[in-house]
């Protein structure tokens, strides 16, 4: 891939050149033909024993859905790579917030523990059966993370199988070190809420002692 620079009828214009084969494919931007071959004209289909589609959720999850997802056909370009057609324009992809470091880096902690250990997922079925929201923040996230490390930790103290459950207590622990060393708080729990395992805490208060309620 290289920038180039071309003439058309007199005129500059400035684009990007790639190795495509034998040969190579320019883009210009702002730049289109009338004449201009479809999706389906320049990337052709792939062999009948392959795949010749899929489906693509993209963007973050907020508990109910994602904020764009679709069908994708997929094309042999005449780079020998396969392409996915996502979607018919740029004006059906959702606008992508500027995020700073600080929070693109605490989102990929939480990928890379989920990939892990299931953090993510862990603590958002924590979240659903006690009826609560599905965390959307990344302080949403440590103070589920964090209620998830102390059921998990009281847990392991009485059950005699304790090696997975601690491994998953230190990975909590070790996540929700990572998201404050970055500056980040635990968000406060609205009301009195439920946790798990039937221990309660009491609302704001995080250093509240948890105490097993009867029945």
């Amino acid at each position: 891939m290289f920038g180039i620079q071309i003439e058309i009828n007199g005129d500059p214009y400035q684009g990007t050149a790639y190795q495509a084969g034998n040969g190579i494919l320019i883009h210009l931007p702002g730049v289109q033909s009338p004449y201009a071959s479809a999706f389906e004209a320049l990337f052709q289909p792939l062999p009948g024993d392959r795949l010749s589609g899929g489906f693509i959720e993209a963007g973050e999850w907020d508990g109910k859905a994602f904020p764009f997802e679709g069908d994708l056909l997929f094309g042999l370009g005449p780079d020998g790579a396969v392409w996915a057609k996502v979607c018919e324009s740029l004006q059906e992809l959702p606008v992508v917030e500027a995020v700073d470091e600080k929070t693109s880096r605490a989102w990929r902690i939480l990928a890379e523990g989920d990939e892990a250990f299931g953090v993510k997922s862990t603590v958002i079925e924590r979240a659903a059966g006690s009826n609560r929201l599905a965390p959307s923040t990344i302080p949403d996230y440590l103070m589920l993370i964090e209620e998830e490390a102390e059921i998990q930790q009281k847990a392991a103290a009485r059950l005699p199988e304790t090696s997975q459950r601690m491994i998953l207590v230190r990975a909590l622990q070790g996540i929700a070190s990572e998201l404050r060393e970055l500056g980040f708080t635990p968000a406060l729990a609205p009301r009195l809420e439920a946790m798990g395992d039937g221990s309660r805490r009491c609302s704001g208060d995080h250093s509240a002692e948890l105490s097993y309620l009867p029945g």
